[in-house]
């Protein structure tokens, strides 16, 4: 039987604005940045990946407990916690109530056995200016790092940085065999501690890069840096890179 994996963002709608003078024009165009791990995620032909556009999430996300538990992984990537918590009808026709509190209820998923992945992103764990919002919530409560609330938590490396495996990542079976020594660089992330009960697998200068904790019967895990540019740099020509997050998946579904 095939995982069903639910990803939910990686996507955006760029509105540019040109002024020539006593002239100007308007274009926009939407971006989807979720093709890298969609692509990858394919290759195992056995794993199902339905990805809800940044649009789609506001309305689209389950609210449900059990609606949530027909998934075996959800991956929340570049969304940030106004997606989740609000609903369409925040806007008018007003609605009371609007419907199930979502930040709660994917708590309830991963303690109930779900498995949990946030990656890197401007609108993860706090985010650009603070704005994703994830420090204090019910999500950050299963994650396996914490954040500051209101802090703009991104690090900008143009230079180009790369992991390090800890002995925990060593021995882990999500990150053990693959080959870490190739090239790649990455170019940001999200600066993160550890939470108590949580291992690191992967580090930069003592901040965490992968992260994983079992919660109650699920689990969860983070990658503080992105899966697509510009963060990403050429992770996503890492001869591993479809092989890392396939064994995620399956790791987070406890396959392996």
């Amino acid at each position: 039987m095939a995982l069903r994996v639910l990803y939910a963002g990686d996507s955006e709608i760029e509105v540019v604005n040109v002024y020539k003078g006593f002239d100007s024009y308007s274009f926009s165009r939407y971006m989807d940045d979720s093709t890298w791990l969609q692509e990858a995620l394919a290759t195992a032909g056995d794993i199902e990946c339905r990805h809800l556009g940044i649009m789609e999430v506001l309305p689209s996300f389950p609210g449900s407990l059990e609606e949530m538990q027909a998934w075996d992984v959800i991956i929340l990537s570049d969304v940030g916690t106004n997606n989740l918590a609000l609903y369409p009808s925040f806007r008018p026709p007003h609605a009371a109530p609007m419907g199930p509190n979502r930040l709660d209820n994917l708590r309830r998923y991963v303690e109930t056995g779900g498995g949990l992945l946030m990656c890197g992103g401007y609108l993860s764990f706090s985010g650009i200016s603070g704005r994703a919002g994830y420090a204090g919530t019910p999500v950050e409560a299963v994650l396996p790092v914490l954040s500051e609330r209101g802090f703009d938590d991104r690090v900008e490396m143009v230079q180009g940085y790369r992991m390090a495996l800890t002995e925990a990542g060593r021995g882990h079976p999500m990150t053990q065999g693959l080959r870490w020594d190739a090239d790649y660089l990455l170019l940001g992330y999200n600066r993160v501690r550890e939470h108590a009960s949580a291992a690191v697998l992967a580090e930069y200068d003592g901040d965490p890069q992968i992260a994983v904790r079992e919660v109650g019967r699920g689990r969860s895990m983070i990658f503080a840096s992105d899966v697509a540019p510009h963060w990403a740099g050429t992770f996503i020509h890492w001869p591993d890179y479809a092989a890392f997050w396939i064994r995620a998946i399956r790791w987070l579904a406890r396959q392996i």
